[in-house]
């Protein structure tokens, strides 16, 4: 954006001018208010004075009785400070005589202004306006506060002064300002059909210039934030204006605002009657007295309280509003008094109804915290910031054809909310826009974008495709961010495909080179990769110490789905080593983190994990509840895969519980979406357990059919994980069936791939199988063998469910072999660690297995009361079936 230079530099002096206690401007008691009207550039349709351009000499001189001379006016010493911004009058003349929207206080309007050599620049000229029986003092000190505050401030994102011209003693102040051509935001988005990345860079670029306001020592509270205030420069670019509100937080400003802030808490709308002085210019309802504009003003405002930085946090969620939905605050109420109770009632919006705000909900979100009636409760301007920067953004283009630059965004926007089909066609059309349009960065940006969508739809050929051809052209360009950001996506991708030393040598790289470059959330990034990856392999603690470390960072640097995500892989990492109260803690905090943020996507995914959670810990009915909460989410955002995830898991949960109807409805129709939306990773998981159904149920011939269904997906997409799970399942098949040859082979090459891919969680889980296979077929050393190999396992990784199996399975062994004394003390180690870790399957099961080897050694009594103590359990987590057999062995030794 082109502005006015003078000769002087724009800030010559501003910065290192000292202002003695008496000169400082802005403690004074009304320092805070110059206009009831901010008014846009350009033709503003809600201003409405009509404005005549006139030389200064036409403005009649003030009445004798309030004519003051200079020396009486202390706010000239106080403008000499600034005397670099000073311009004569000379230099400026005013474009046409065309008519110009103004307000009660003030008028802008374009001009031209000629420099010290000839330039000439366009700039906006706001003059504020005096008339006979204003106060000239009051007048003169609200026209030094803001040319003094405009003077300090130097931001993209915050309108630059240019000058002023001044005549205090004749009523005339004119502040000089950059022009910008697009008018108010406003009045800019009602020219166009703009998407919602475009929006969401124009609210981005205003909590950027509230964030450089907020952050100044002392903060700057602005006053008089709505969309008006907020212009749009010619690079499209949002820049805030009207500073005649605007006051500089001291301590002793602080602490009137502090006490302001209790207002809200001591009004009672039953007893006490709001009296507000309501007038109305145009159709824009502005206050008198203090001059904020009624729409936006916050609820403490309307108390009474001086405006502070909690009221500018309730006015840019409006702007947020604006912008979003191209509707004023309150449009529907026209009366200001009704106006006036909606605000201090506490009503606003709901977010989530609109359809454009819907889509967005970290924004919905946000602006609801905004929103917050108690202004100690709002977030500050940092947090804001830090919520929103994250989002999917690109300036407008200001033309009509989708750049693809806004396709790519288009594209992240649906990405972020997993409609993976339909990023996946934006990022398509943006990469052929961007090869029509030979940007190379442009084609290697999208390039990404499309290997981290096939990722997620594990189309993972296409994935690896799209991210060589990335790698090669950051390489030719030097580009090391985008070298960095495609070698952790072929570490991610490496991962899913188990083949894990090629992931681990990317994500290497790729913190290499994050960390020369010194990108932090890039080091966070890959963290939080290599964390999932050593997770995978059962390197528990190498795994907590990466994920621990990037959630160090993502708290640094504020970023909150960071943290979100980091926390919920601690959650997944304390479950697999049944940490459950660790576990659960890291869940809730994801939770209540993605909760704040609105991001529902993320806070389904942590329903999601504590599902899995207490269906770990045989906590049934609490597992339903999470999974079906997670599926309710899934399907109010429209995330298709998330939907299918929720159903497959809750069919998993039925089948433990014997509900085979529900089960099979489960995955049948999670096995559908996935069909619909090409997700094959996830066709292949239904097939595998509707394979665990079907086995469960004998029907043996269905189970084998589906598990082999379920192996030749994993095959073709090159998923070494699944393909040994499905052959751990396909051994239990033939087990049940009484082919333990096959049933051999299939376990045998379960336990080679997990070894080969070091899964040690799989390697123990293909042992204890074995192990009970060469039990059953009396073949007692190489069932011992197999199965203190798993206990070792176990024991080595953290996994105490898996020992607690490993020693149930040996004291099963020791009682078919008359070693009884071996045999209880085994299960009474299992017994202990069920009990420890909350595990009533485990321990109903053991204590049937003590009844057991207490009836073989006629001990009847103790059987007896074995066998009660787990009909009980059996009972109470719904294994009725168990329950049954309990009760008849109960029954059975009672009458010995």
């Amino acid at each position: 954006m082109q502005g006015f230079t003078s000769n002087s530099e724009p800030l010559q002096g501003a910065g290192s001018w000292n202002l003695s206690p008496c000169h400082a401007p802005l403690l004074e008691e009304n320092a805070g208010a110059a206009s009831d009207v901010s008014v846009g550039q350009g033709t503003s349709t809600d201003a409405a004075a009509e404005i005549i351009p006139q030389k200064p000499s036409a403005v009649g001189p003030p009445s004798p009785s309030c004519v003051l001379t200079i020396n009486d006016i202390p706010q000239r010493e106080r403008l000499d400070y600034l005397a670099s911004f000073r311009t004569s009058l000379e230099a400026i003349s005013f474009n046409s005589s065309k008519s110009h929207r103004g307000g009660g206080k003030a008028k802008v309007m374009p001009a031209t202004v000629r420099g010290a050599a000839g330039n000439e620049e366009t700039v906006a000229v706001k003059k504020l306006n005096y008339h006979e029986g204003m106060e000239i003092h009051k007048f003169s000190n609200e026209f030094v506060n803001e040319v003094e505050i405009l003077a300090g401030l130097s931001h993209d994102n915050v309108v630059r002064l240019i000058g002023f011209v001044e005549q205090l003693e004749q009523g005339e102040a004119w502040l000089i300002l950059c022009w910008h051509p697009n008018g108010n935001v406003g009045e800019f988005l009602a020219k166009g059909e703009w998407e919602i990345p475009e929006r969401i860079s124009l609210i981005k670029d205003t909590f950027e210039g509230l964030t450089y306001l907020h952050s100044r020592k002392p903060p700057i509270c602005h006053g008089d934030l709505k969309s008006l205030n907020i212009l749009v420069s010619s690079s499209y670019r949002a820049i805030i204006t009207d500073f005649g509100s605007a006051r500089l937080l001291n301590k002793l400003a602080e602490r009137v605002v502090t006490e302001d802030l209790d207002l809200t808490t001591r009004w009672d709308s039953a007893t006490e009657e709001v009296k507000i002085d309501v007038g109305a210019t145009g159709d824009q309802l502005t206050l008198t007295g203090p001059s904020w504009s009624l729409r936006w003003a916050s609820p403490e405002v309307l108390f009474g309280a001086t405006p502070n930085l909690p009221s500018d946090i309730w006015s840019a969620g409006w702007i947020c509003w604006e912008i979003m939905t191209n509707r004023v605050p309150f449009p529907e109420l026209n009366s200001e008094g009704v106006i006036t109770l909606t605000v201090i009632k506490g009503k606003v919006p709901s977010t989530r109804e609109d359809a454009q705000l819907s889509q967005i909900n970290g924004l919905c979100s946000l602006m609801t915290d905004c929103w917050k009636f108690n202004p100690k409760e709002r977030p500050g301007i940092a947090q804001c910031r830090n919520e929103i920067v994250w989002m999917p953004s690109t300036p407008p283009s200001g033309v009509k054809a989708l750049s693809p630059e806004l396709l790519l965004q288009m594209g992240n926007l649906n990405l972020s909310q997993g409609r993976y089909e339909k990023a996946g066609s934006l990022f398509q059309q943006a990469l052929a826009a961007a090869r029509a349009a030979g940007g190379s960065n442009e084609i290697a940006k999208t390039l990404f974008r499309l290997g981290t969508t096939y990722t997620v739809q594990a189309k993972f050929p296409e994935a690896e495709d799209s991210f060589v051809q990335a790698q090669e052209i950051y390489s030719r360009t030097g580009d090391d961010q985008g070298r960095a950001n495609v070698l952790q996506g072929l570490g991610n991708l490496y991962s899913l495909q188990s083949k894990a030393s090629e992931a681990e040598e990317s994500f290497i790289q790729a913190q290499q080179i994050y960390t020369r470059i010194g990108d932090d959330q890039g080091r966070a990034n890959g963290l939080r990769g290599l964390g999932d990856l050593y997770y995978s392999q059962t390197k528990y603690s190498e795994a907590e110490k990466s994920l621990i470390q990037a959630q160090q960072i993502y708290t640094r640097t504020g970023d909150g789905q960071g943290q979100a995500n980091a926390f919920k892989g601690l959650g997944d990492l304390y479950c697999s080593q049944t940490k459950y109260l660790e576990a659960e803690e890291a869940f809730v905090q994801s939770q209540q983190i993605c909760t704040r943020l609105g991001n529902d996507h993320g806070r389904a995914n942590a329903l999601q994990a504590r599902g899995k959670l207490y269906y770990l810990q045989n906590k049934y009915p609490e597992a339903e509840d999470s999974f079906v909460q997670a599926q309710q989410i899934y399907t109010h955002i429209g995330n298709d895969q998330g939907r299918a995830s929720a159903l497959q898991t809750l069919g998993d949960l039925y089948c433990i519980q014997t509900k085979y109807s529900d089960a099979e409805k489960s995955l049948i129709q999670a096995q559908q979406i996935f069909t619909r939306i090409g997700d094959d990773q996830g066709r292949a998981n239904t097939f595998r357990g509707l394979g665990n159904l079907y086995s469960a149920q004998t029907k043996y011939s269905e189970a084998q059919e589906s598990f082999l269904q379920a192996q030749q997906i994993f095959i073709r997409t090159g998923d070494d994980q699944g393909r040994a799970n499905v052959l751990q399942g396909l051994g239990d098949v033939y087990y049940s069936q009484g082919k333990y040859c096959e049933a051999e082979e299939s376990l045998t090459q379960a336990q080679q791939i997990y070894t080969r891919t070091s899964d040690a969680q799989g390697q123990a889980n293909a042992l204890q199988a074995l192990g009970d296979l060469y039990r059953s077929q009396s073949k007692y050393s190489e069932a011992e063998k197999s199965l203190i190999q798993a206990q070792e396992i176990s024991t080595r990784i953290g996994d105490n469910q898996g020992r607690a199996n490993a020693f149930r399975g040996l004291g099963t062994l020791y009682c078919l072999q008359t070693k009884y004394c071996e045999s209880e003390e085994s299960l009474i180690q299992a017994q202990q660690i069920y009990t420890r870790l909350g595990e009533d399957w485990g321990r109903a099961e053991t204590l049937r297995k003590l009844g057991h080897l207490h009836t073989t050694q006629s001990r009847y009594v103790k059987a007896a009361a074995f066998y009660a103590e787990a009909r009980d359990l059996f009972a109470r987590i719904g294994r009725l079936d168990d329950q049954e057999d309990a009760s008849r062995w109960l029954e059975a030794v009672s009458q010995e």
